[in-house]
């Protein structure tokens, strides 16, 4: 069933820290890691395959990382930084090159050497001092001319998400016609510049003519 911007009950809050465990509205788009190329099939920047580390600490097991995560077969999605400037990613990224901050989309692939994504979550509860690898995702923005129409995707979301997960996208879509760089797997992390909670980024596509889609892939080794 494609999606025809229906808005689900919108949630209290949304907190920092929090990491919901993969529901069955994440399971389509899983495991799909599309070809990384661009509207004209040129392969993606070399530079959104490059992966660094960053290390962080933290006084106790109860303080927060400063930033919120998703998890999924890839690894741990970054959907959200803390406002906090004492915060370990903040104190991190105030330091560090821009080329090395962590940012919002980014995808952490290892927690003190382990990969499994499900461990990784539990070490960063539990752990005060971790070493992340980073994996920069290729981000892009995509304007889709819909006016009235539905944008004829698929999506799904984690409850209490912050990004919404495109799972399948119609021949004859809006999508397809206006915004063909778009594919299954790829991650709306913000429409019309707003970052917010899934009910946020679905009602803005549905009051805009032309929403801006600010589009996260995850380009595979």
């Amino acid at each position: 069933m494609f999606f025809c911007c229906a808005v689900g009950a919108s949630q209290s809050e949304t907190l920092i820290e929090s990491f919901p465990e993969p529901g069955p509205s994440a399971e389509p788009s899983l495991f799909v890691v599309p070809e990384a190329t661009s509207t004209d099939g040129e392969a993606a920047p070399e530079a959104t395959s490059r992966a660094f580390e960053v290390a962080l600490t933290r006084d106790s097991s109860d303080a927060s990382w400063g930033f919120n995560r998703e998890m999924d077969a890839m690894g741990l999605h970054v959907v959200q930084l803390g406002q906090d400037a004492d915060g370990p990613v903040q104190v991190y990224n105030a330091a560090a090159a821009e080329e090395d901050r962590l940012c919002e989309g980014d995808v952490i692939v290892s927690v003190n050497l382990v990969t499994d994504p499900a461990t990784m979550g539990r070490m960063l509860r539990t752990e005060t001092e971790v070493n992340l690898v980073i994996r920069r995702p290729w981000i892009f923005d995509e304007k889709v001319a819909k006016g009235e129409k539905p944008l004829g995707i698929s999506i799904s979301h984690l409850p209490g998400g912050r990004v919404l997960h495109v799972d399948a996208i119609a021949e004859e879509s809006v999508v397809r016609a206006s915004a063909a760089k778009v594919a299954v797997g790829d991650r709306i992390l913000r429409v019309n510049g707003r970052s917010g909670t899934f009910q946020e980024l679905l009602r803005e596509i549905q009051v805009s003519d032309a929403p801006l889609l600010t589009v996260s892939r995850f380009v595979a080794s």
